[in-house]
Parts: structure tokens; sequence; C-alpha cells
């Protein structure tokens, strides 16, 4: 039963990046009893919808809410969208913002794939990324008020089948994390901001969901981290992860375990990358990598690693 005084305001956002283990934090965070994140999992709201209101938003995606002190939304398009940061804020300018950042080359692959499997890109990698590189040298990279009708009603069409797909596919700008996230921090103070690596968050969900419970200032006897799991893993060969499976459970070597399966799962995806596109890719990322390393005080050169 909600309490009638309760007043339903979002306060986190699980940004993105995409395919960079967002849905298995939603997982984590949604187990907790002081967190009620959306039904589903990627809100249009911010994107598409936001002229019809927060009531709309709580009655369309909240519906079970439970005066639970900690509101999450997990769209990772919130990190992209250009228009989507001045929204949240003046929703709630003291919302929590998370952000998960991956080697942007496997991202951008990690992405392909989803597409790839569910027939939505009918082109091989290197061609998918050199389409993408022609709509970006176009100057199609949602800033004008064209492309914003244009998304949104795309969205709005595509939620009748429950698709999130947009206007393009931004294998390649949606790497553009420093930049994305200064987008954040001119309206949000840098407090209320944590940034995870993909393979830190890989290695170590325990810490980072026990970091997150303390930076939501929750009671961390009553919200605690639970079983390890992998989700999402769609862009992952069924053999794998029977194989990852196997080897998690023996626990005399936990992090051995990880660290072979993810050692077998880098070793597949870079064997379906061409030279030439890794190498392109890696001198295209170079200079944002290398931001985006300064400003998180982090090494970041295993990203340029083949």
């Amino acid at each position: 039963m909600v309490d009638s005084e309760s007043k339903f305001l979002p306060n986190l956002f699980i940004l993105g990046a995409a395919k960079c283990g967002t849905t298995t934090l939603f997982s984590y965070l949604n187990e907790l009893p002081d967190i009620c994140m959306s039904d589903p999992k990627e809100p249009f709201f911010f994107e598409a919808e936001f002229e019809n209101g927060l009531q709309f938003y709580q009655d369309k995606y909240f519906s079970h809410w439970n005066s639970e002190p900690i509101l999450g939304d997990a769209r990772v398009s919130n990190l992209y969208i250009p228009w989507v940061p001045n929204r949240i804020y003046e929703t709630n300018p003291n919302s929590k913002l998370i952000v998960i950042v991956r080697n942007p080359i496997e991202r951008a692959f990690s992405n392909w794939v989803h597409f790839r499997n569910a027939q939505l890109d009918e082109l091989n990698f290197s061609e998918a990324i050199r389409a993408d590189w022609e709509r970006i040298q176009s100057g199609r990279n949602y800033e004008t008020n064209e492309e914003v009708e244009q998304h949104t009603q795309q969205l709005v069409v595509n939620a009748q089948g429950h698709s999130g797909e947009g206007l393009y596919r931004t294998y390649i700008d949606r790497g553009y994390y420093f930049e994305q996230i200064q987008r954040y921090l001119k309206l949000f103070p840098r407090e209320q901001l944590k940034i995870y690596l993909f393979e830190e968050f890989v290695a170590e969900p325990n810490r980072v969901v026990t970091e997150i419970i303390e930076f939501l200032e929750l009671d961390p006897t009553r919200n605690r981290f639970c079983e390890e799991r992998w989700e999402n893993a769609a862009n992952v060969p069924g053999w794998m992860r029977k194989l990852y499976e196997q080897f998690r459970f023996y626990r005399f070597a936990p992090e051995i375990s990880r660290r072979f399966a993810r050692k077998i799962l880098r070793s597949h995806r870079r064997s379906k990358i061409d030279q030439e596109t890794w190498f392109w890719l890696r001198d295209h990322y170079e200079d944002r990598n290398r931001e985006l390393a300064e400003f998180l005080g982090r090494d970041l050169s295993h990203w340029n690693q083949v």
C-alpha cells in the first residue's frame, strides 16, 4: 500500500552506456528493498513522453511503487540523447546518476551483434561502421528540432511493439563518453555522479553494488548485494555462456574463472572484427579516450590492445 503522503519523484538514473552491463546492474538494484526500478527497464519518458508530465511517467512505469525511497530509471539512451539531461535536471536536480563505460570498440561490436541477432541490421560489422561514420559526417546527430520530432515519433510508434529503436544506428558516437558525461556535469555537481568501468563491474559486482548502496545513502543492513549473475548476454554464444556458468561456481578460484571467461569472450569478439576496422576505430577514439582517462584519473591504455 502506497503511503498517501509519499511524493513520487525519480531520483536515480542509470544513464548507460548501452551494452555496458546496465541490465545486470538494474537487476541487482531492483532486488533491494529500498529501491523501486521502472517497469520495463527502459522508459521512453525523458526522450519522447516528457510533455505528458510526471503523473504519466508514474502511471505508465511505476504503478508498482510502494513508497520505496529510491525510484530508478535505466534507459541507456539517456546518456546519449542530448536533450535528456535538461529534462532530468528539471524533474529532480538532486538525482543520483550512474554511468558504466566500456572499451568503445567492444561496445560498438556488441551493439551491432544485438541488432544483427534481432535482424535489425543486415550489414556486416565493417559495413555498419562505415555507414554510421557517413551518417555522422552528414550531420545527422540528433541536434536539430526536426530530428527531435522524428525521434520522438519513432519511439512512440515503436513503443506499440515494445521496441526502443531510434532514427539511426549509433554504433560509433555512443562511445563518445566524455562529451556525454560533460552534458550532465554542466547541470549536476560531480558528487551526484558515479562512473564505473565495465571490466571492474564484471570483475567485482559485489563491490560496485555495495558502493552504490552507500552512494544512495541506503541502510546496508537492509540492502545487500545478492547472487552474481550475467544478464542480457544475447550476444554471447550459447557454448560460451555454459562454459562461464561451469567455471564461475568453482569456489576455490572465482576470480580466475571470471578472468578465464572474459579472456575467451574478448578473443571471440576480436576475432570477428577485421584488423582494418579495429585499427580505424582505435585511432578514431584515441583522443576521446585520452580525455576520459584524464578526467577519471584512470589508465585506459588496455582499450588499445589488440
